[in-house]
């Protein structure tokens, strides 16, 4: 435990941490996917002559979520997309407005990314996100360097040949054993490759067993509090997958009528499409504003504008973009100073409050259905606890509860 105390971040720490990461903005973009590379090749010719994106999403693409909801994927947080296609995400992140990506294989298929708009994001909308990094990073330097001085302590070899013998070779040695080649790639399953790796994975995972046990830490009440928080935790998520794996697939007739029950979840705000360019001062906005207004010389501008989708919370506002948002459709405004410069939009169109039919948002549908199913599940099973235990056990059926749907959030 020498050195590792619960670090302290100040407010700028903060600041500069999330002005240099991913979370600052949110990205648009489009998809196209095909499942034969053999596919690319026409497609590709095609987009280099200046065919557009879209319609060529729509006439080729083999993905079902694609052809349901458009090629448009929306605005994405860093983060936000599922494990298996998250690589797209993270591709976008890295490109330019009006940029089309190479061929990505990703899950099953491959994918063309074309980045269509990229919006800041405020810093008060991801400080929590932000602090949990920053604390992260910080009391992972820690660790590592407790890691370092127990290498020290425990006066740890390692062999040149690395992991490249057979597995009884020995990789490392340290003054009360060995570790061979079989246990290091065990220590490393999951956790990726490299001799910093391996340093890190045998620091943690047995070189700090052995100095619990040299400091009679197991003793310790605090450390016993907390590994029986742990197991408790352990046991909660173990017990949430068991009740997940219970719960069946809907059928149409549960979907619907659950899809039904919660409309309102699943209504669409009203939203506004401009067109938005960014100036690179004052005067230069209020030049292109009065351009486009006199539709004088505005062949040159024209490239410069993106189609931007604006919320609900952006039309309700009273601020001179949302007064802006709410003018006639056609009308140029600006130039309005944002953290990026100053912009100029022209209102094309808007779209009243929409609930989308359920073929449309199936899978969202679905997945909450699914938790609310397990929920239901986690609620009966603690009553039945409380039912057939009365007399064994003291504790609260609604703990219980939180403390499986907590392990469910990964809390």
């Amino acid at each position: 435990r020498t050195g590792i105390v619960q670090p302290e971040v100040a407010e700028e720490e903060l600041r500069a941490y999330f002005q240099r990461s991913p979370h600052n903005r949110r990205v648009r973009f489009s998809l196209l996917m095909v499942r034969e590379q053999e596919q690319l090749p026409e497609i590709l010719a095609a987009l280099a002559e200046g065919a557009d994106f879209e319609e060529l999403s729509m006439q080729h693409s083999q993905d079902s979520r694609i052809l349901e909801r458009q090629a448009d994927m929306g605005y994405h947080r860093w983060g936000d997309t599922m494990a298996s296609h998250a690589a797209l995400t993270e591709r976008a992140f890295s490109m330019q407005i009006g940029e089309i990506s190479e061929p990505m294989q990703v899950a099953d298929g491959y994918f063309l990314i074309k980045l269509t708009d990229a919006h800041p994001v405020s810093f008060e909308q991801e400080r929590e996100t932000i602090q949990r990094l920053v604390l992260r990073e910080k009391l992972g330097r820690q660790l590592l360097a407790y890691y370092d001085t127990l290498h020290v302590r425990y006066n740890v070899r390692y062999e040149p040949d690395g992991l490249a013998g057979s597995p009884e070779a020995v990789v490392a040695a340290y003054d009360s054993g060995v570790l061979t080649v079989a246990q290091a790639r065990e220590l490393l399953k999951g956790q990726g490759a490299g001799e910093k790796v391996l340093r890190r994975e045998l620091g943690r995972r047995v070189l700090v067993p052995l100095e619990t046990a040299r400091l009679a830490l197991a003793d310790d009440p605090d450390l016993q509090r907390e590994l029986e928080r742990l197991r408790q935790m352990q046991l909660a998520r173990r017990l949430q997958d068991a009740l997940q794996a219970q719960v069946p697939p809907p059928n149409p007739t549960a979907l619907s009528l659950f899809y039904e029950e919660h409309k309102l979840r699943y209504t669409a705000p009203a939203e506004v499409e401009v067109r938005r360019l960014l100036a690179r001062d004052e005067a230069e906005g209020t030049a292109i504003v009065e351009r486009m207004r006199a539709s004088r010389d505005t062949t040159e501008l024209v490239d410069r504008f993106v189609n931007v989708i604006y919320g609900s919370g952006a039309l309700e506002g009273d601020n001179p973009v949302s007064r802006a948002l709410r003018a006639a459709e056609g009308t140029f405004h600006g130039p309005f100073a944002t953290d990026n410069g100053y912009i100029v939009l022209q209102v094309l169109r808007r779209r009243p409050d929409r609930l989308p039919p359920l073929s449309e948002i199936r899978a969202r549908v679905e997945a909450d259905w699914a938790a609310a199913q397990l929920q239901a599940a986690v609620k009966e099973l603690a009553a039945s606890l409380r039912q057939r235990r009365a007399n064994e056990i003291r504790f609260s059926p609604d703990a219980v509860a939180l403390a499986l749907l907590a392990a469910s959030h990964g809390e």
